[in-house]
């Protein structure tokens, strides 16, 4: 595996290339932004590499025709898909197969986490060129600042989706200057916790002792453990509706009538889905006496339960023996719902919204754990990413449903 000095290399050489890309830069507004790379991020490891003066010439060289050229050409958009793009490879690296699996993707990210890096060399590098060309070149600059902050914002949070690459962040964390590594959150944020994926699939050991002092890991196993905790026992809406429609498991049908013969609340609840099928029969009876015309008219009330148009419609995406996933579209909504078909069949549920991968956290209900996914509307044709791991035999099951 490569050195930090190794990596240091990669920079010594881009020092040395300084005058080339002077050169280049001086006919071309297309090379300007390697000039400013370079120039960058030598300043910004300046600890490692020593004197810096042949950054000051190379960059009074670039004028400001150039330099506005060069900007009006960035794409945060580019950069922020790339980004979008690695975290997706972040947790694909650390839920790989094989080793060699993990290090295409590994490979992935970096990518695009040395793509954001060169965007700040650049920016630096510009900062110097502000003071050495002493105009008022200050607005040609604000706009890339603009651009970081929000880049900034928007990927910040899913550094714990790196962590697979965190190895390779920490040699090139380790490569700047101390005052430049807390900005640098592409190479810092999260990059000491390398077994945050494997404790979040269960074992909470592979962080060590790195939990008594990470309270980023530990906020995350704690949002987390929200999966595993038991399922409150009352009967809610949704609960009612499988036993009405007839959907529930036979295991669930059993737990709930057994809550209900010692709660009030839910007996009572019972009672009414009673009362109401009664109601329904009743209905059904007296139509079949009615004159036809009459039962003609009343056919369509009296086959459908009472509040069926306001019950959500759901849908069985994938059933086992031990869970059943079922997608639910209520008033508007859709949420996700991992329905355990014995008991503690689940050990832990993650749920995601490709591409930003962020944990959607559950709600539990008596059938099961409920994930809200947003409005219907904004989500039709996005993808929806479930990994479930099974207690026991520890099996990972893993898919992605495209709402339609």
């Amino acid at each position: 595996m490569s050195t930090p000095d190794a990596f240091i290399a990669r920079y010594r050489r881009l020092k040395a290339e300084l005058p080339a890309l002077e050169a280049a830069a001086s006919k071309s507004w297309r090379d300007t932004g390697a000039l400013l790379e370079a120039a960058g991020a030598v300043l910004r490891r300046h600890e490692h590499l020593g004197a810096v003066g042949e950054v000051d010439p190379a960059l009074r060289t670039l004028p400001r025709e150039s330099v506005q050229a060069w900007l009006g050409a960035l794409s945060e958009r580019a950069l922020a898909e790339a980004l979008r793009h690695a975290e997706e490879d972040g947790l694909e690296a650390a839920l790989a197969d094989s080793p060699e699996e993990s290090e295409l993707h590994v490979a992935e990210v970096m990518g695009a986490l040395y793509a954001r890096d060169a965007l700040q060399s650049q920016a630096s590098a510009l900062a110097r060129w502000e003071i050495l060309a002493g105009d008022d070149a200050g607005p040609l600059t604000e706009r890339l600042s603009e651009q970081l902050l929000s880049l900034d914002a928007s990927h910040r949070g899913q550094a714990r989706l790196f962590v697979a690459a965190n190895p390779r962040r920490r040699a090139e964390r380790d490569t700047l200057d101390v005052a430049e590594r807390a900005q640098a959150w592409w190479f810092t944020a999260r990059a000491e916790c390398d077994g945050l994926v494997a404790a979040l699939a269960g074992r909470r050991d592979a962080l060590g002792a790195h939990l008594d002092v990470c309270l980023e890991c530990l906020e995350d196993l704690e949002n987390a453990s929200l999966v595993e905790a038991p399922l409150p026992q009352h009967l809610d809406e949704d609960a009612l509706w499988a036993l009405d429609m007839g959907t529930a498991s036979p295991g669930e049908r059993a737990r709930w009538t057994a809550h209900a013969g010692h709660c009030s609340a839910c007996g009572a609840a019972l009672e009414a889905l009673s009362l109401g099928d009664e109601a329904i029969d009743d209905a059904l009876a007296e139509e079949a006496e009615a004159p036809p015309r009459q039962a003609a008219r009343s056919s369509t009330r009296s086959t459908r339960a009472p509040g069926s148009a306001r019950r959500p419609d759901r849908e069985v995406l994938e059933q086992s023996g031990d869970f059943r996933l079922l997608l639910i579209r209520e008033r508007g909504t859709v949420r996700l719902q991992v329905q355990p078909l014995r008991s503690a069949a689940v050990a832990s549920a993650l749920v995601f919204l490709p591409p930003g991968r962020s944990p959607i956290r559950p709600r539990n209900t008596p059938e099961g754990m409920d994930f809200a996914l947003g409005d219907e509307a904004g989500l039709r044709h996005h993808v929806v990413a479930v990994r479930l791991e099974l207690s026991g035999t520890g099996e990972v099951y893993q898919r992605e449903f495209l709402l339609e």
